[in-house]
């Protein structure tokens, strides 16, 4: 099974910026928001609950300056999956591989890919 999540006019967060806020509710807060947004367009695209193991491709498109792909912060987006219950956990056990694109776009977005095809 795979099922991608699509989210339009959403700047990606990158590593840098997370640590860039110094006092931790600050990025507790950044965390939550997030948590939130993946859960609502989870619903509203109807992203399946995956129950086997998956592999995670996440695509970040800019307008301006594109991340350093090693700088996208995914971590929080799949927490995010996580909460919304489109994953059982993010261990070792149920996610095996992740991959990070940047690229330059005509909109900021980003793409969460979920295959449990691996």
């Amino acid at each position: 099974m795979k099922s991608t999540l699509s989210i339009d006019n959403h700047k990606v967060i990158s590593w840098n910026k997370l640590y860039s806020q110094r006092h931790w509710i600050v990025r507790k807060n950044m965390a939550d928001e997030i948590h939130q947004l993946i859960k609502f367009e989870a619903i509203g695209q109807e992203i399946p609950h995956f129950d086997k193991p998956v592999k995670l491709k996440m695509i970040a498109g800019k307008k301006s300056r594109p991340v350093d792909a090693s700088n996208i912060c995914l971590k929080l987006y799949e927490d995010g999956l996580v909460n919304a219950g489109i994953l059982d956990s993010d261990d070792y056990k149920h996610v095996l591989e992740v991959i990070l694109v940047s690229v330059k776009a005509n909109i900021d977005y980003i793409e969460i890919e979920i295959s449990d095809e691996v």
